[in-house]
């Protein structure tokens, strides 16, 4: 049988000064065996060795492949300790630049990675960083750069609907709570000026 072998031109040019001295087709035959030999050693010595008991332990094993984080998860355990941690004057702070963007209708999620770490708190930068294992892994799976852009869009999105959403329900509530205690406040100053008589005016002198 015939087959064809691919020779980077080097190597080539070089086997054409000593084509006379050298059988080509003989050397190719000669490395084929030596590795067939060798593999077929190696088949026979895993056998007596007794490697099949070890299978079902290599793999069941995950060391050495990072494993996916879960990127929502980790949005609202940031978001948690964000809202355990953050100062009344940081609150503000998001808070009017986030209802700026929604007033001309901009993109909030593109600003979540900078909210998240105001204060001080790690935030995203600080996941992304941490996980940098797992990221890397998606190239050697995928072999491309696309892959880890991917890899960073897909943390993103996962990130930031979980960290938006948790913190924009603690706005929710407080905005709630506010319009609560404005309403009672409210309500008793009505019954305070109910309940206080009215001031008579003395006679008006013509």
């Amino acid at each position: 049988m015939r087959i064809g072998i691919n020779v980077p031109n080097e190597l080539l040019q070089k086997v054409k000064q000593i084509k006379p001295e050298v059988n080509v087709s003989q050397i190719c035959r000669e490395a084929l065996r030596d590795h067939v030999e060798s593999y077929e050693r190696a088949v026979d010595q895993a056998d007596s060795d007794g490697v099949d008991q070890h299978l079902i332990r290599l793999a069941d094993s995950n060391v050495g492949y990072p494993m996916e984080p879960d990127w929502e998860a980790l949005g609202f355990e940031d978001a948690r300790d964000w809202i355990r941690a953050v100062t009344p004057e940081i609150w503000e702070q998001f808070t009017r630049q986030y209802e700026f963007r929604i007033r001309r209708n901009w993109n909030t999620e593109e600003m979540f990675d900078i909210w998240s770490q105001l204060g001080g708190s790690g935030g995203y930068g600080k996941r992304v960083y941490e996980n940098n294992d797992w990221f890397d892994a998606q190239c050697e799976v995928d072999d491309g750069g696309e892959a880890i852009l991917s890899a960073h869009e897909k943390s993103r999105k996962g990130y930031s609907r979980a960290w938006l959403g948790y913190v924009l329900e603690v706005k929710r509530r407080l905005e709630q709570h506010r319009m609560h205690e404005y309403e009672k406040l409210k309500a008793e100053w009505e019954k305070y000026r109910q309940s206080s008589p009215d001031v008579e005016l003395p006679p008006l002198l013509i």
